[in-house]
């Protein structure tokens, strides 16, 4: 058995663990549900689109709300206050929105520990860390500037 796997299940054996990925799924399912209520016809539709509660909606909406005082038609002023909250929950306890709550992070979670299984354990079957964190920032940056635009 490889060392990465036995770091794994090590990991997996911590009480946090359980608790943040069942945290993780929650916050998945809950981010389901708020879009499938979105597109369902009738009136459940009128909660809003998921980009009212995301802090990326705070993101596309920031720099339009301050240049002509309007919100775009699918967000509204809690995703600006979402965003906020995200960047100061950051700054308070580190990537603890990126690792419990965003769905995203519970995306890539999933994806990581696929990965592993299919590729023997190994932690990173291609690269070396330095390449992965330039790709994360140039995503990180494109979907910023995406989003903005």
């Amino acid at each position: 058995m490889s060392s990465s796997i036995k770091e794994d299940r090590a990991q997996s054996r911590h009480p946090l663990s359980s608790i943040r990925r069942g945290m993780q799924y929650v916050f998945l399912a809950g981010t389901f549900l708020i879009g499938l209520r979105h597109i369902m016809p009738g009136e459940s539709s009128r909660g809003g689109a998921f980009d009212a509660f995301c802090p990326f909606g705070g993101v596309e909406t920031f720099w339009i709300y301050l240049t002509t005082g309007q919100t775009l038609l699918t967000t509204n002023l809690l995703s600006i206050a979402i965003l906020i909250s995200v960047l100061g929950l950051s700054l308070l306890v580190g990537r603890a929105f990126c690792g419990w709550m965003c769905p995203i992070g519970t995306l890539q979670d999933m994806l990581t520990r696929w990965i592993r299984r299919l590729s023997g354990g190994k932690k990173n079957p291609r690269r070396g860390i330095k390449s992965k964190t330039r790709i994360r920032y140039r995503s990180l940056k494109k979907l910023i500037i995406g989003c903005a635009i």
